[in-house]
């Protein structure tokens, strides 16, 4: 089964203190959701944003890509202003198809009506 499909694609997030992927990963954040909220829509949607590794891999094979995206939740839960704050990876491409993913997350309305500012870790490594 492995030796037909050359790629199996896995989404690691950075984690604190441990390896296990499950748990809730290192993200900076202020405002009114916690960790955990942002972290499972995040988790809900990694399919999509996963999509935008496996195009990248389509034309270099084998790269492993650390990013760290910013952006701003807003009082309805839609998302603003993305930006890639720090990547070993210099395509364009994926760096905007990364940024249109995370754009069109809805994430649940902020309590007290504030704005929240994220910082969130992604690894991507091919398997």
């Amino acid at each position: 089964m492995f030796a037909v499909m050359p790629y199996l694609l896995m989404l690691l997030l950075i984690v604190c203190c441990s390896s296990n992927h499950r748990r809730t990963p290192l993200i900076k954040r202020s405002g009114g959701l916690t960790s955990g909220e942002v972290a499972r829509i995040i988790r809900q949607n990694l399919n999509r944003i996963r999509h935008c590794y496996e195009q990248l891999i389509q034309r270099r094979p084998g790269v492993r890509v650390k990013v760290e995206v910013g952006f701003i939740i807003v009082e309805d839960g839609r998302v603003g202003d993305v930006k890639i704050i720090s990547s070993n990876m210099d395509d364009s491409n994926f760096k905007g198809c990364l940024r249109s993913r995370i754009g069109q997350l809805k994430f649940p309305r902020p309590r007290g009506g504030s704005k929240v500012n994220v910082k969130y870790p992604f690894v991507f490594n091919p398997v």
